[in-house]
């Protein structure tokens, strides 16, 4: 038994060591990729710098062809130049002056219609006064009306009492419901209506 804990640990500190120069071969490797590529955008930014020089040097030839032939052609592109601004200002000044006259029989426009909604409005006024007037006539004809109506409906009643209290048995020679009230003598009775 103690055989087998001692090969049980000399096993477990071979493996142990087995593990360590493992990762020591692992770290290796990743040092040695790490440096590989390290070098590798080195030499990229490299080939990169050296392509970017020659494409700058072809710009640079490239301008200055451009700017040789610009120098040959500046007169005649600034003699182009004002012939266009004057062609553009002549445009303008005729765009201009259309919009002004635009603008002018707009404003005339806009004030003829002003003082047409204007005279509407007031005579939409006039007229609302005279309807106004009209119906408080009308009103006033009607309430009229109504009190004369309503007057000769209670002369009617009144009369119609004044009736009935002569028609009552045993009158007491009155001849109007006011003269039963008065007299006196027949308190009790008080005629239908």
């Amino acid at each position: 038994m103690l055989d087998n804990q001692r090969l049980r640990e000399e096993k477990k500190i071979s493996d142990q060591k087995a593990q360590e120069e493992e990762e020591r071969r692992i770290q290796y490797f990743a040092d040695e990729k790490e440096r590989k590529t390290r070098m590798r955008e080195e030499r990229e930014a490299e080939i990169m710098a050296q392509k970017q020089g020659i494409r700058q040097r072809m710009i640079d030839r490239q301008v200055a062809y451009l700017q040789s032939l610009r120098k040959n052609e500046n007169e005649r592109i600034a003699g182009q130049v004002r012939e266009a601004e004057a062609k553009r200002d002549a445009e303008l000044s005729a765009k201009n002056e259309k919009l002004r006259r635009e603008l002018e029989e707009m404003r005339a426009l806009n004030t003829a219609q002003l003082q047409k909604k204007a005279e509407q409005k007031r005579l939409d006024r006039e007229q609302g006064e005279i309807d106004a007037k009209k119906f408080e006539a009308e009103y006033e004809a009607g309430l009229a009306a109504d009190r004369a109506a309503e007057a000769r409906r209670r002369a009617k009643r009144i009369e119609l009492k004044n009736y009935h209290v002569k028609q009552v048995p045993g009158s007491l020679n009155c001849k109007t419901l006011t003269d039963v009230c008065v007299s006196g003598e027949s308190k009790d009775f008080i005629p239908s209506t």
